[in-house]
């Protein structure tokens, strides 16, 4: 993945965080809900940024819920998506 794919996505990750963190605090293991404080408003919240920012939709079929535990899955997960929509 680009490093500047995954940056974007860290400060997407930050900005709608319930906690107060910068993008640099954000590592792949860090825990989206235990650690960020992400609710479901929240995470509509970072889905919306996340498909304005890709221009892609993060489809319900691919099981969105699953990649949330924590910020490197998400990435991998949202990364993913935006490869597909660029073949």
């Amino acid at each position: 993945m680009e490093k500047q794919r995954e940056d974007q996505i860290r400060r997407l990750v930050a900005a709608c965080a319930r906690t107060a963190v910068t993008p640099e605090e954000i590592h792949g293991d860090t825990a989206l809900i235990d650690e960020l404080g992400f609710d479901s408003v929240g995470i509509i919240d970072l889905v919306i940024k996340l498909e304005e920012a890709g221009g892609v939709p993060l489809d319900d079929d691919d099981d969105f819920a699953d990649h949330m535990d924590t910020f490197g899955r998400l990435t991998e997960y949202v990364d993913s998506v935006w490869s597909r929509q660029k073949e």
